[in-house]
């Protein structure tokens, strides 16, 4: 060691108490009425579009995978689906504060994180900064495809075309994928936009995304490492070495000024209460609550238990978590309430919870109750709502068109315009829409000492 500390006997015999402070548990309940004042119309109805551009994206693996069909349209997807629907408020929530020089770390179940990052990023960077990333990729290849079939009038939102279509590509193990077609579904990254390779072992991106934290800290890089995990995960070895490897004492103790604190990381553990088929709490694990596991270190990581289905909620968590971090302070560990109303992949027959279970998590949905606060808070009408999921659906629809027959396609094109090619992709039927509904969780609540 470069430095040593005396260990005295007397310390260590020394009569006394451990104590643990409490753990804030869904503090905040606040919905769009009670925030109007702090986000914008566009600001709002930005996180729904993000959101159900994440559950079409991923309400289109789980047709293809099951029925063989999309649209209306025969296609065929031999690549893993661990889905996430019902999570994606968690991922908006997370991604909103984020930019591209806050690199976030996913798992095998990541499809939410990455889109809500693309979009979060694609919403703050400049239109010169997303031409220049898009000319660059791929020899400009994906660019010329997007500017000659897209539909989008600012540069922002041909980037959103860019985007979805890149990462389509890549889930289609098609050559213009992000990664070329060879890391697919559990290995999806687009490191333009601060989203690194996802890891298809359990836990796996705790490690590397604490390295990422470590050099970031060492060589005075802007921005925070987020590595998610889901509950599952907790009872991984590599994972609680992270953690502790990000808290350790020696860098408060024993660092010099300037370097001194812990690691700029956020554990955000997606709690969806199981690891495939088991519940983790009451079942496989001996945390209780997740948020536990936070006091391995002696500041208890800072460890909270959020809301994951009020994507406010979040927002104003990684808003204070995110001080901290700048502070010093860090590591961060969130205890993400959410919950997948799909099964572990689209092979599980989900023998594990009853129906009545997930119908009862159905009807807090934040795809119908989040729109449903937009509307009573007299941000947007019901006709500007729909009309935002209307255009978000379509972009889908697109993009998989473009996947299959873009050689082919006019200019421009739209999923309401018959296509002269082999596989048209003209819709012919519509997709069942969401009915918007009102609720909320439980009272919040502390984890307590005692």
């Amino acid at each position: 060691m470069p430095k040593s500390m005396y260990v005295k006997p007397e310390d260590k015999f020394a009569k006394r108490t451990i104590t643990f402070e409490d753990i804030p548990v869904c503090e905040y309940d606040k919905t769009v009425a009670d925030e109007k004042k702090n986000f914008t119309k566009e600001e709002f109805l930005g996180m729904y579009a993000d959101m159900v551009a994440i559950r079409e994206f991923e309400s289109m693996l789980q047709s293809i995978k099951l029925q063989g069909e999309y649209n209306g349209k025969k296609f065929t997807y031999p690549g893993p689906s661990h889905l996430a629907i019902g999570e994606e408020a968690t991922a908006v929530g997370q991604a909103f504060t984020l930019d591209a020089n806050d690199f976030i770390f996913g798992t095998h179940r990541s499809h939410h994180e990455v889109i809500a990052k693309g979009l979060s990023a694609i919403a703050k960077m400049t239109d010169e900064e997303l031409i220049k990333i898009m000319e660059e990729f791929n020899g400009g290849k994906n660019y010329e495809i997007v500017k000659k079939y897209t539909t989008g009038k600012t540069t922002k939102d041909i980037a959103k075309d860019f985007f979805i279509y890149g990462l389509t590509c890549e889930l289609f193990a098609k050559d213009n994928g992000f990664a070329r077609g060879l890391g697919g579904s559990m290995h999806a990254f687009f490191l333009p936009f601060g989203i690194f390779p996802n890891n298809a072992i359990v836990g796996g991106s705790g490690p590397i995304a604490t390295g990422v934290a470590l050099y970031k800290k060492c060589n005075k890089k802007p921005g925070i490492v987020v590595a998610n995990a889901g509950d599952g995960a907790a009872a991984r070895g590599p994972v609680y070495e992270a953690m502790n490897f990000a808290a350790m004492d020696q860098y408060n103790e024993l660092w010099e000024d300037g370097y001194k604190g812990g690691l700029p990381i956020v554990f955000n553990f997606n709690n969806n209460h199981y690891g495939m088929g088991g519940q983790t709490k009451g079942e496989t694990m001996a945390y209780g609550d997740l948020a536990r596991l936070g006091c391995i270190a002696q500041n208890q990581m800072n460890a909270e238990r959020i809301n994951g289905w009020n994507p406010l909620a979040v927002i104003d968590a990684y808003k204070r978590k995110r001080k901290l971090l700048e502070e010093g302070k860090g590591p961060v560990l969130l205890d993400v309430v959410t919950y997948r109303l799909s099964g572990h992949s689209t092979s599980d027959a989900m023998s594990y919870r009853t129906k009545e279970e997930v119908e009862e998590w159905s009807k807090l949905d934040p795809l119908t109750v989040f729109p449903q606060q937009i509307i009573d808070a007299k941000v947007a009408t019901k006709k500007e709502v729909e009309a935002i999921r209307d255009a978000v659906i379509d972009r889908n629809q697109r993009m998989l068109c473009w996947l299959l027959i873009w050689k082919s396609l006019p200019t421009p094109i739209t999923t309401n315009i018959p296509i002269t090619s082999k596989a048209s992709c003209s819709p012919t039927k519509k997709l069942p829409r969401w009915t918007i509904v009102n609720a909320k969780f439980a009272k919040p609540r502390k984890i307590t000492n005692a």
